[in-house]
């Protein structure tokens, strides 16, 4: 639909589908599939095992309780996993990924990406990071920086810090700048 639509799924499995104006969808507590289309839409996953794709746009998705998958498509998105194993993929864009609680993959795709972690949220995996173009922003504080420490993993390099961190896939600790790619605070 054209215009600036609100939806609401319900109890069941839900099917929201936006336009072409920045739409904003909830899901319900069963297994949803949310598509923004066009503009810059806001979709949020619920209970249940979500899809949520924003299309076109600067679009803002947040899963829910469960394993969600977040697609931003194109534009500058921001994607929320919460809670739940879930996987992010940014899409085109310069985008922002915040797994959450939970074991996340998360994937920048193409442009300047950021990929955000903070303490006692898991381990994740990041995908496709690129070096000296995406950062990782970690929210520990500079008491906690003598608590981050790296160590060889046969899929790249892993990050530890308090309760959680990271494996980068594809790289090794060598090729990472801490200046340029990693970001504390």
């Amino acid at each position: 639909a054209q215009g600036n639509d609100l939806m609401f799924g319900d109890a069941g499995d839900d099917r929201l589908t936006g336009g072409s104006g920045a739409d904003r969808m909830h899901g319900g507590t069963g297994q949803d599939r949310m598509w923004g289309a066009q503009g810059d839409d806001r979709l949020s996953g619920n209970q249940g095992n979500d899809f949520l794709s924003g299309g076109a746009g600067h679009d803002t998705l947040h899963g829910g309780y469960q394993n969600d998958r977040l697609n931003g498509d194109t534009g500058n998105d921001r994607l929320y996993g919460n809670q739940g194993n879930d996987t992010l993929n940014g899409g085109a864009g310069n985008d922002r990924l915040y797994g959450g609680a939970g074991r996340d993959v998360l994937i920048g795709g193409a442009g300047a990406d950021q990929f955000m972690f903070a303490p006692r949220q898991g381990m994740d995996r990041v995908r496709d990071f690129a070096t000296g173009v995406d950062q990782l922003r970690l929210d520990i504080g500079v008491s906690d920086l003598a608590l981050l420490r790296h160590v060889d993993h046969p899929d790249g390099v892993r990050l530890e810090w308090q309760g959680g961190g990271v494996v980068l896939e594809g790289i090794s600790w060598g090729d990472l700048t801490p200046e340029d790619d990693i970001i504390l605070g």
